[in-house]
């Protein structure tokens, strides 16, 4: 059965219709809780929007717009939603066999809320739930793109593209009694899939989508490292030079962020005792890179969870060669020569909130070589 929907009152009733397709002739305003539980759905958007509007004036205070799929061999395609809600822009509960294409979920405008609790927070949630992605695309969320939970199994068909702003842009989320792990699957690679780690009792792991930045230049550098799921690519021998440094600045620090990946394809990253290198965020790697000459520590991780220096060799530092701060890492293939004082130094954090020290742990693969 085709049926073409102008209206909120035709969508509802259309969607209640087992193996229907539905086309959107019109825009379509959600001021209510809309579920689809009919089989075998599907909708083509044909360009158009999908408004979720709060109802919270007029439900004491409390939202409850929201479009949930809880049906099977759900078929989504070719539309907009724009969520003016702290819910999820779409939801899928309990959905099995879904396909979701070429959408786009736009959260709140940022700039027009006053308080962050007012924002949008997630873009999709993915609950006990079976669905193949396809050019996705979301923007403006506070917290994560897609969240996924339950067991769900997820499966990247094709490239999406994702909030910027600090938001995950997946998050798996699996709390103590799930019986079954959630699935990602990727098998072009798009995604940058971060360690586990546990938070408010919940084991977790972050995907960024890739996106590869060439650096020929200490500016590709320093701004490729901003930004989680960047893999910077370094094409030539790099040096700091006294007019790359700030403005009143006597060095300059490069501070490698969250889920970031450095190759340096063999090049040196001259630091020339005016900079230093400080991996400051969780899930960073470091591969095939010569750091030399820094101002400081060559490396410096420094409360960093599940970093990774590959085939790096760090020289003629002005303080230790590589400094571990309260962070967990791993050395394989890593080579320090001619450092001021010791090639390696291992010490607690002294710094962080949650807790008055915190252990570093180092693991060791392949080779460790040093001469200093």
């Amino acid at each position: 059965t085709k049926i073409d929907v102008h209206d909120l009152t035709e969508f509802k009733n259309a969607i209640a219709i087992d193996n229907t397709t539905i086309e959107l002739k019109n825009d379509i305003n959600i001021n209510e809780n809309v579920e689809i539980k009919a089989k075998n759905i599907t909708i083509n958007g044909n360009a158009h929007r999908i408004n979720i509007i709060s109802n919270a004036s007029t439900n004491n205070g409390t939202n409850t717009s929201a479009l949930v799929v809880k049906a099977k061999n759900t078929v989504l395609s070719n539309f907009a939603v724009y969520n003016d809600t702290t819910k999820p822009g779409l939801t899928l509960y309990g959905a099995e066999n879904a396909e979701l294409s070429d959408i786009q979920i736009v959260g709140k405008n940022p700039d027009t809320v006053t308080d962050k609790t007012e924002r949008s927070g997630v873009a999709l949630d993915i609950y006990k739930t079976t669905v193949k992605l396809k050019n996705i695309k979301s923007s403006n969320s506070l917290y994560r793109d897609f969240q996924v939970r339950g067991g769900s199994t997820v499966e990247i068909k094709k490239k999406n593209d994702h909030s910027t702003g600090g938001a995950v842009h997946i998050q798996s989320i699996k709390k103590k009694d799930d019986k079954k792990d959630n699935e990602i699957k990727d098998a072009s690679d798009y995604y940058y899939k971060g360690g586990e780690f546990e938070e408010n009792g919940e084991t977790k792991v972050d995907y960024f989508l890739k996106v590869e930045k060439e650096a020929n230049t200490l500016e590709d550098i320093l701004e490729g490292v901003q930004y989680a799921g960047t893999v910077v690519k370094l094409k030539k021998n790099i040096k700091i030079e006294p007019t790359d440094l700030p403005e009143d600045k006597k060095y300059l620090a490069i501070e490698v962020q969250r889920n970031v990946i450095i190759e340096g394809d063999g090049h040196t990253l001259d630091l020339n005792n005016l900079g230093t290198f400080v991996l400051k965020g969780k899930d960073i790697i470091v591969k095939k890179l010569k750091i030399e000459n820094s101002r400081e520590h060559g490396v410096n991780i420094y409360n960093s969870r599940n970093a990774l220096l590959e085939e790096v060799e760090v020289s003629n530092s002005n303080e230790h060669g590589i400094f571990v701060n309260g962070s967990t890492v791993v050395l394989r293939d890593v080579s320090t020569f001619y450092n001021k004082d010791a090639g390696i130094n291992i010490t607690r954090a002294r710094s962080l909130r949650s807790a008055s020290h915190f252990d570093s742990v180092v693991e060791v693969e392949g080779t460790l070589t040093q001469n200093e």
